[in-house]
Parts: structure tokens; sequence; C-alpha cells
């Protein structure tokens, strides 16, 4: 979307959350980041009168980032629609995240401004049976890993789709205070569902009674989870502390089978906590196997286990150069620059 430079653009940013996971920090940390590159973003979040979840809009407050909510009710509301339409009024672009802020973007904005998607994990469920048809309309679809990049190119035929990584601001994990005291930790830091495959950390946990291993997140399988653990998992649920939670870990594990670009990984990289994850989503196009963390295939629990113990051990510098590979490569200035010029900025 390169054109002549522009000194300001205003970006509405549009996303249905069910609470703050990668994907809304993501956009959260976006939005914070763009003013310094000529954009003036304003986050809407819908307000989904049957299952209503506005977390993402009090925390984005909390940053200082600009927002409103778009009431919505039903599986396609015309009113909010309609409302959508109005609200870009002095806009020059919407920039969409999640299939929901797709469709109605894509339909709300026709005629009124330009409409870009970001596609945060890759996914042909029926959840994302209108994505086929909107996103190759979109004037521009990035994704935020190869995997999916790739994917949008060969199942929806969106040749153009380019793949912006995630980022992170390294500050916000940098001299903090662990607020946990337990040794050795292991953590895992995710919404608790089948794709992110917890019961394989479990399986870890059983393989490694020494170690104290916790769970961070909620989610439908919680439940479920807390019965099958062994005695030396903890569930802390969600943490307003995410920083001291890094720094009081040893290792963190993401043993997901699906994945778009995990802010978990570069949150916990940041911190200069040593990874082990699965080759999945963005994880190979983040870590260097060995030297910035260490990469497993999927569902091979014993590999998961053996990567574990051999960071407890000894983590062999992965955790500082896992650190610097983030200073380095995955900034959240580094992201909002890249976004900032695909809008159309000279920056």
């Amino acid at each position: 979307m390169g054109g002549p430079r522009v000194e300001r653009v205003k970006v509405l940013h549009l996303i249905s959350s069910s609470g703050v996971y990668g994907a809304e920090k993501m956009v959260v940390g976006l939005c914070e980041a763009l003013p310094q590159f000529g954009v003036e973003p304003v986050l809407e979040v819908f307000d989904n009168r049957h299952a209503r979840n506005v977390d993402v809009a009090d925390y984005a407050l909390s940053r200082g980032v600009q927002v409103r909510l778009l009431p919505c009710g039903g599986r396609f509301d015309l009113a909010a629609v309609r409302q959508l339409r109005r609200d870009l009024t002095g806009f020059d672009l919407l920039h969409v995240h999640g299939y929901k802020a797709n469709l109605y973007g894509y339909v709300a904005s026709r005629r009124k401004a330009p409409v870009v998607a970001t596609n945060h994990r890759f996914d042909t469920g029926p959840q994302n049976r209108f994505d086929r048809f909107v996103l190759p309309r979109m004037n521009a679809v990035f994704a935020v890993s190869d995997e999916a990049r790739d994917s949008l190119r060969d199942v929806y035929g969106i040749k153009a789709a380019m793949t912006i990584p995630n980022g992170v601001d390294p500050r916000d994990f940098t001299g903090v205070a662990p607020s946990l005291n337990v040794f050795p930790l292991v953590g895992m830091v995710a919404r608790l569902a089948p794709e992110k495959a917890p019961h394989d950390f479990l399986a870890v946990a059983a393989a490694i009674p020494e170690a104290t291993f916790v769970i961070v997140g909620d989610g439908p399988m919680r439940a479920e989870l807390e019965a099958a653990a062994p005695t030396n998992v903890q569930f802390l649920g969600f943490r307003e502390d995410m920083p001291g939670v890094y720094a009081s870990l040893d290792v963190l594990v993401q043993p997901s089978l699906r994945e778009g670009m995990p802010m978990t990984l570069l949150e916990a990289m940041a911190s200069g906590v040593p990874v082990v994850a699965t080759r999945v989503g963005a994880a190979a196009d983040v870590i260097d196997n060995g030297r910035t963390g260490m990469l497993v295939p999927p569902s091979d629990v014993p590999a998961l286990t053996a990567a574990v113990q051999s960071l407890l051990r000894d983590d062999h510098g992965i955790g500082q150069a896992a650190r610097q590979e983030v200073e380095r490569r995955f900034t959240v200035d580094v992201m909002a620059r890249r976004y900032a010029e695909e809008y159309g900025l000279g920056v």
C-alpha cells in the first residue's frame, strides 16, 4: 500500500475479544507505538451483548490508548455495521483483527475507507467461513508468521499477503523482580484450550517431579486440567504481574499444536527466560534452535521433557541470547514502523 508520503494517518483498529490474549496484546502494543511514526490510532472493541467481554478495552485504556465500544447483538447485527460505518468518518484507514472484525469491517468500509487485515493465526474453521470471501478483497492482508502468510497465499489466493512479525517492548521485562519464590520453576502461559496442548504440559510435569510447574491463564479446559494435574502443578489463573512471573521462571514451555506468533514466546524471551516450543506457527521464525530457544515436534512429550530437563541443568546462555534477539528483531517499534510503512507513510 505504498504511495506518496502523508504527514498524519488516522487509523481505526477493530477487534472482537474474549479476553486479553496474544492478539489483544499485539493490537494494544501496536496502537501504543504507532504515534511516533505519524499514525493516530483508535481501538474499537465489539461489545457483544450475547457474550460481553471488553477486558481488552480496559487494558488498552490503562496503556493510554484511545478506545471506543461497538455495541453488537446476534451473529450479524446490521445496526452494528451501520454504527461502524459512522465511526469510520474522519479516519483514513480501517485495520481489522480477527474473523468477526474482518466481516464487519469489510461490509462497513465499502466506498468509505480502505481496509487492511492482520491474520493472527490462519484457520479455516466454521467461525472463519467468511474469510475466504472477504480477505482477498481487502486492500492489504498481513500475517504474523510466514506459515500463516503461505496459507493465505496458497489457500485463499492472496498472493500479496506479507509477514509482519509481532513485537514487544523489552523495557517492560527488564530489571523486574520475581513474583514467585519457587525453584526450579517451569511455566506455561496460555489460554487453556485444546490447541495449546495443556495435557502435554501436565505430562512433562509428571515426568519431572522435582520441579514445580505453573499454568498461567484460564479457559474452557481449566476444570478438566485441574482434575488431571500431578501434585507439582499449580494453576495461577490470570495475573496482573506478568513481568514478575516471567522473571520467576527457569523455563517456559509452549507445547501448542497450532499458533500464530505468540506474544508469550516474545515476552518470555524478552525476560531472558529459556523457551521450549513446538515447531508450529512462527516459533521457527523466532527461535534459532539451540541458540535462542529449543524447538521440538508438536505432540512429542518425550522431546519436550528432555528439552526442559536439559535447560534446568544448564540454560547454555539461551536466555541471554533470546533477550538480545528480541531487542534486535522483535520490538514493538520495529513492528509499528513496518505497519506505518504499509499504511503509506514513508517512515
